[in-house]
């Protein structure tokens, strides 16, 4: 495993774990349980891959990245649309694919 490949797993880890906070925290703010249920499914599938990254440097004797303190308050209140909540999910899985 080179440092492109370490720099790129670290990055990913880094990512997923963001963004299956940022699932889950549009999971608790959307009224629809259709969308709940889609940004729940995000934050699983966020956390598998956030592990699979994971396990691939650990077998290489290589540090896993710490993940930002990020905390996700009580708020049931809806601040932003289903609609934004939903492109916003889908522009960062695209973005996660290429």
């Amino acid at each position: 495993m080179d440092a492109i490949e370490i720099s790129h797993l670290y990055m990913n880890i880094q990512t997923h774990i963001s963004g299956s906070k940022l699932a889950l925290s549009f999971a608790q703010t959307s009224q629809r349980e259709k969308i709940q249920n889609w940004m729940l499914r995000g934050t699983e599938i966020s956390e598998k891959h956030a592990q699979i990254f994971g396990k691939a440097l650990l077998e290489n004797h290589i540090r896993l990245p710490v993940p930002h303190d990020i905390e996700i308050s009580d708020l049931t209140t809806s601040i932003f649309s289903d609609r934004l909540a939903m492109f916003q999910m889908n522009f960062l899985s695209a973005a996660g694919t290429g």
